[in-house]
């Protein structure tokens, strides 16, 4: 069993709720954007509870990723400033890719149909290191920026990301005669206020008229060879980490004091 934690942290230092999630939670690789500790202090504070390793790419400093296991377990294969492309080669268990990204923002300007055509050149990225490497169990999480139902996660020819296992698990969709494979979303079963925790990962008001509130902007997705290994139960959408409350009386993030984006953890059976 492996677990994972992923936050995006608003450029704010949340080393001791990331000490607390590691007491209580026990995460085998954390995975930050937009951190405002430095890598030092976050080791630090791990390392109170467990001995991490720190890894990032070679291109900026954008993700910074903790994990349990010695770095020659889990290297960078592929990166841009805006991912990070990493083998997972652990003793005794099935090698995997772990794509970590953060997608543009709209608040500066992208359009859902821009970022549409931005990540379609992620999506492009991940298929060549799988061709690459002969391996096709791939696990992608991140801040896409992007709601599950957005073109740049359903459009076949960005990551053609589907709601349904069963779909997935078919393989490809063809589209004017050319074969896309699909990705699995679970995150569809955590959006909504009928679910156990928050209704999504980030809340926002632009005060428009279309305006949803609730965005599920952070999420885990994986490829069909994946599914088998993606336990769908452990994944949920963090409103407190031990005795920390991430969220107001109102249920929204405390932005203030944390971050505007809640963290979401999962476990992989590999």
């Amino acid at each position: 069993m492996l677990r994972f934690l992923f936050w995006n942290q608003r450029r704010q230092d949340l080393s001791d709720v990331v000490a607390e999630a590691a007491s209580t939670l026990r995460p085998d690789i954390f995975v930050f954007c937009e951190t405002g500790a430095s890598s030092a202090r976050t080791l630090a504070a791990l390392r109170v509870v467990g001995k991490y390793h720190f890894t990032t790419g070679r291109i900026g400093k954008r993700f910074h990723v903790f994990t349990r296991f010695h770095n020659r377990y889990i290297q960078v294969r592929r990166e841009a400033e805006r991912y990070l492309i990493f083998e997972v080669a652990l003793p005794a268990r099935d090698r995997f890719l772990l794509m970590v990204l953060h997608g543009p923002s709209k608040s500066v300007g992208w359009t859902p149909t821009s970022l549409a055509m931005e990540i379609s050149h992620y999506a492009g990225a991940l298929r060549h290191a799988e061709a690459e490497l002969k391996l096709s169990r791939s696990v992608i999480v991140g801040d896409f920026n992007m709601n599950p139902f957005e073109p740049g996660m359903v459009g076949a020819g960005a990551f053609n990301a589907v709601m349904d296992a069963r779909q997935a698990r078919k393989g490809k969709c063809v589209v004017q005669r050319r074969e896309y494979r699909y990705l699995y979303n679970p995150m569809w079963n955590l959006l909504g206020d009928r679910t156990p925790g928050p209704p999504a990962s980030l809340f926002y008001n632009g005060n428009t008229h279309d305006e949803l509130l609730w965005h599920m902007v952070d999420q885990v997705i994986v490829s069909p060879e994946m599914i088998d290994y993606l336990d769908v139960a452990s994944l949920r959408i963090l409103d407190s980490i031990g005795g920390i409350v991430l969220t107001t009386p109102q249920g929204r993030p405390r932005s203030a004091k944390f971050s505007d984006h809640l963290p979401i953890y999962f476990e992989l059976t590999v």
